[in-house]
């Protein structure tokens, strides 16, 4: 599952066939958009795709949440056991697809991410985003946040907890789909592992990043004010328990 908008529809075809050309192609792969324009009058690279077998489909247009909300009561109805979420500006290897889904077998119970960032605690709640180490372990752990650029796999309670919360994050966390999701996972006690034991840098097509909400929510602070809305005291204490597991473990 992954959406596209603005001049970045113009090469989404583009990762959509490195997809396709993996060693392990996904059963359904579905590119949500907002305009129905686009619906109406794809494109020649689009339509090929499609009758390739793509699911061109509107959804409304809730930004970065597009890329899994309106896959959720799809992924239920079809009782999959994985969603995978995909962004529209990297190119995926042949070997992506098999090796997240290898490593989801492995973990079956967790959220499988090739990037992943290493949850920091503060002595009042969570330390600066931009103090956030990247993962460097396959271990899977609550204080594990994955980030959507390299693909993400979520298991089946995750999904259905997604559901579950429905648009709460309008409210709190309109931009911040990564810190969403992961704040959904541990408030179910389910934890993120990262499928290699470093972080997966993948290439990125030139031009797409100056249309990145990456930029308002790092640079602007906008990930630390949205970690406020999105834990409640309850996934504090999961977080806080995981972190003094980890600390017991290194002595």
């Amino acid at each position: 599952s992954l959406t596209s908008y603005g001049a970045r529809l113009r090469t989404v075809h583009l990762i959509i066939e490195s997809i396709g050309a993996g060693t392990t192609r996904p059963r359904r792969l579905i590119l949500w958009v907002d305009d129905p324009a686009v619906l109406a009058e794809p494109g020649t690279a689009l339509c090929k795709l499609v009758r390739r077998g793509l699911e061109l489909r509107l959804a409304e247009p809730l930004g970065s949440h597009k890329k899994y909300y309106p896959s959720l009561p799809l992924a239920l109805d079809d009782n999959v056991s994985r969603l995978v979420t995909v962004d529209d500006d990297v190119l995926y290897p042949g070997w992506w697809l098999e090796r997240l889904m290898a490593a989801a077998r492995e973990s079956p119970e967790a959220v499988v991410a090739y990037r992943a960032r290493q949850v920091l605690l503060g002595d009042r709640g969570f330390a600066p985003w931009e103090q956030w180490p990247l993962c460097d372990s396959t271990a899977p752990s609550l204080l594990n946040m994955g980030i959507g650029e390299a693909g993400i796999a979520y298991p089946r309670a995750v999904i259905e907890a997604l559901h579950r919360r429905g648009k709460g994050f309008l409210a709190t966390a309109a931009s911040v789909d990564d810190i969403w999701l992961h704040s959904t996972a541990v408030s179910i006690g389910v934890p993120t592992r990262q499928v290699m034991g470093k972080p997966l840098h993948l290439a990125v097509l030139p031009g797409s990043q100056s249309v990145a909400l990456a930029h308002t929510n790092v640079g602007g602070g906008g990930n630390d004010i949205a970690l406020l809305q999105n834990y409640d005291k309850d996934d504090l204490a999961r977080l806080r328990a995981s972190a003094a597991k980890v600390k017991s473990d290194d002595r």
